[in-house]
Parts: C-alpha cells; sequence; structure tokens
C-alpha cells in the first residue's frame, strides 16, 4: 500500500472516480488546493509522508509540491486534461496562448513528472506538442465509465420528451468555448424541441439567460452529478449535445449517454474521437445540418440500451482502473 498525496483544484466526476480508485487500494490524502493550503507548514509534511504525489491538472497551483516532491525524489504523476495542455488561441484559450514566461514554467511543470497521464489521443498529442513532454512519458488513458445502479431504469425513446440537453456551466469564459451560444441558437431553429442546459450560471449571464433565450429554453441551474433532478432530466432527453470549439475529451457527453442521451458533437479536437461510434459529429457551428438531422432522427426507433451499451464497450471502467492503479505501482 502506497501513501498518495491526490491534488486537485475541481470536484469534477472525472477526477473524483480517480481518487476513489487509488483509495480502494492506497491510503490518499485528498486535497482541495487553494491559497490557504500553502498558509502553515503542514503541506511540507504531507509531501514528506507520501510516496506519490498525484496531480489532477498541470496547475501552478500544484507547483510547490511538485517542486519539493521532485527534490525529495517522490514520485510525481499528472493528469493532462484541459486548459493546462491547451492551445485554442482563435478564441484566447489555453495555457500555452499565455505569456512566454508562463509557457515556460508549465513546461517545467509538466517535465518534472515521473508520468504524465493523457486523457485522449488529442490531449496526449497537445502534451506532447505544446508542453514538451517527451512521448515515452506520456500514457493515454481514456475516462472510463460504471455501470448505472440498477435502480435507475433508462427510458425507452419513443417515450423520451422531445428535448435536448447540454452540461455545462455558462460563464464568460465557457459561453463561446462550451458552445452554449450555438445550443441557444439551435433552440431557436427548433422550436419544438425543449431545450435544457444543466449547470451554474455566471452572475454576468444570468439575466441573459433566464430572460432573453427562446422560450423552449431553460436553464435548470447546477444539478448534482446523478442526482434524483440530474437523473430525471437526462432521462427525460432524447439527446446531449456538446457544439464545444474545445474539449480534451467531453465526460458530460459519455455521462449522459449512460443514461441513454444520443450524443451530438461537434469534430473539434477530442470530441470526434469520443463520439464516434456512440453518436453523430458535425463540423464546428454547422447548426442548419444539426436541427435537420435531429428532426430526422428524433422520430426514428434508437434503443438507449444500444447507446448505453457503446459507452461501456468503448470506455470501460475497469480499463482507467486497471491503468491508473498500474501507474502508481
Amino acid at each position: 500500500m502506497k501513501k498518495i498525496l491526490f491534488l486537485r483544484n475541481v470536484n469534477a466526476s472525472w477526477a473524483l472516480r480517480d481518487r476513489d480508485i487509488l483509495a480502494k487500494k492506497h491510503k490518499v490524502d485528498d486535497q482541495f488546493v487553494t491559497k490557504k493550503f500553502y498558509l502553515n507548514s503542514l503541506w511540507i509534511f504531507k509531501v514528506l509522508a507520501s510516496d506519490v504525489v498525484f496531480c489532477w491538472f498541470a496547475s501552478f497551483a500544484f507547483f510547490p509540491v511538485v517542486v519539493l516532491a521532485k527534490l525529495l525524489g517522490k514520485k510525481v504523476i499528472i493528469v493532462s486534461g484541459g486548459f493546462d495542455a491547451a492551445y485554442a488561441p482563435a478564441i484566447g484559450y489555453g495555457a500555452f496562448t499565455k505569456s512566454s514566461l508562463s509557457v515556460f514554467l508549465r513546461r517545467k511543470l509538466f517535465n518534472m513528472a515521473h508520468k504524465v497521464l493523457c486523457v485522449s489521443k488529442a490531449n496526449m498529442a497537445e502534451t506532447i506538442i505544446h508542453a514538451k513532454v517527451p512521448s515515452e512519458k506520456c500514457e493515454m488513458i481514456y475516462h472510463g465509465f460504471e455501470e448505472l445502479d440498477q435502480s435507475i431504469k433508462l427510458l425507452p425513446w419513443k417515450e423520451r420528451k422531445k428535448q435536448i440537453a447540454l452540461i455545462s456551466q455558462c460563464d464568460d469564459t465557457t459561453y463561446y468555448r462550451k458552445g452554449v451560444d450555438l445550443f441557444i441558437k439551435l433552440s431557436e431553429l427548433l422550436p419544438d424541441f425543449e431545450f435544457a442546459l444543466i449547470g451554474r450560471i455566471g452572475q454576468s449571464l444570468e439575466n441573459f439567460i433566464h430572460n432573453q433565450t427562446p422560450k423552449n429554453f431553460r436553464a435548470t441551474g447546477f444539478l448534482p452529478f446523478m442526482e434524483d433532478e440530474f437523473v430525471k432530466t437526462l432521462n427525460d432527453s432524447k439527446y446531449i449535445l456538446q457544439l464545444s470549439y474545445y474539449e480534451s475529451f467531453g465526460c458530460s457527453v459519455t455521462d449522459a449517454a449512460v443514461l441513454g442521451c444520443y450524443p451530438i458533437v461537434t469534430n473539434q479536437f477530442s470530441l470526434f474521437e469520443v463520439g464516434e461510434g456512440i453518436g453523430k459529429s458535425f463540423a464546428y457551428g454547422e447548426l442548419n445540418q444539426i436541427a435537420d438531422f435531429i428532426q430526422a432522427h428524433s422520430d426514428q426507433d434508437v434503443s438507449v440500451d444500444e447507446i448505453q451499451s457503446a459507452v461501456y464497450s468503448k470506455f470501460p471502467f475497469d480499463k482507467r482502473k486497471n491503468a491508473i492503479l498500474a501507474s502508481v505501482e
């Protein structure tokens, strides 16, 4: 059994899955890192007591821990998961669109790791190209998805509402990157369908989202992952959309597909890779084609069980579990 210092600055399901995988076999000290983490010397003793430092993201928030761990000869594993390896200058997104000093330090952080785990082929390519991590240090491990609790019964396709969902927070940084703008425009093209945006709404956009969007569009606000209202909203929906300009994986698509929603994604970055064999992909911004597809497809006899099975087959939970455990062992 190893002592693992697990660092994260998100509460996302995918990071918590990895934490729980490790905790079933090793002693895990789970730390949500903010500035308070460094206010006393306790963090130094946490590094001293660990065998492995496991970082979800190459975040600058983890830099002091990684430097100390490296000096002490501890093993460091970093999950490359998005912004930290991204270079998307068209939308001003990604660590590698920042200053030359920031880029230099980010590369140093990545390269202090003994192993860098990447969540998709697209993400791995970005990590090698932008972060300059040698390919032999990188390992691509797709996210894995556990089978649903047996108490959750999937509604058949024909019993579902003419409803289309998008899971994304909506604020100044995500409105265009996550395709919320396109989702709203699509709701205007498909007035006979209901559109549900699931996620926190930033204060600056709250009035706009609640008062300036079409009547068939609603924002649910944040719904806790896999709790009743989250499950019900997606179980009522026929489609899950991810119209993003940039994604390193796109877990919201697969989380909803596990609940029987048919995925429609753009072919940007990792999304084609993730959606292939499960749903349908379109060129970024091709809203008329998407609208035509949904109109023609929604009355077909679609098997929600086959959608779910495709996710389990392509992204098996045990494969990620075994790979994550092997990475620390």
